[in-house]
């Protein structure tokens, strides 16, 4: 694959709720997003830590604008990719909470934040999220948002330690639809 260790850092961070969508099409719909640039999803959203050159550690995000301006092409891309599960994924996001997966106006919005296990605690993350900071202020961005599962012991301290806080908070179930409970977090940058 051409993007080899990259795409797998991109699948580890969003398989298990794209699978849910996707199905069996899910690696294919991920693959599909990733290596299109110009939407949300894609290689060009994201940042990478390395250790010794190697992507250990993936963030993807974007901003507001990003957002505004890539939405459509990203659902186009998606729903190609997808075919007839299409309506099964209609179905999954009417139960999802208003909020999920979208910034608000002035919001730079992390998407996926992946570590391979053997490099977790070595602050690849911290790293990351302080980059898209960065980002994010560059931008003049007010605040970095995003949606996280409350039973994340790995990345839910990691959050609060570096300043998010719980805005609102969601329990995801539907018909074959299991996500437990959702919050989306924010970190204002001013």
């Amino acid at each position: 694959m051409k993007y080899g260790r990259n795409f797998r850092l991109a699948l580890m961070a969003s398989e298990p709720l794209f699978r849910i969508f996707a199905g069996s099409r899910a690696l294919r719909v991920l693959e599909g997003l990733f290596r299109t640039p110009g939407n949300v999803s894609s290689y060009d959203k994201a940042f990478f830590a390395t250790v010794d050159g190697v992507p250990q550690c993936m963030l993807q995000g974007f901003d507001w604008e990003q957002y505004r301006a890539e939405r459509a092409y990203t659902d186009w891309v998606y729903f190609t990719k997808l075919g007839s599960r299409a309506i099964w994924t209609l179905i999954c996001l009417a139960y999802l909470p208003r909020w999920f997966g979208k910034p608000k106006p002035g919001e730079y919005y992390i998407t996926h934040l992946a570590t391979y296990p053997e490099f977790r605690g070595l602050g690849l993350a911290t790293q990351l999220l302080s980059r898209a900071e960065q980002v994010a202020r560059d931008s003049n961005c007010a605040a970095l948002s995003l949606d996280a599962d409350l039973a994340n012991t790995l990345a839910m301290p990691l959050y609060l330690k570096i300043g998010f806080r719980i805005e609102e908070q969601a329990l995801v179930k539907a018909p074959g639809l299991n996500l437990g409970r959702l919050c989306r977090m924010r970190k204002p940058l001013v």
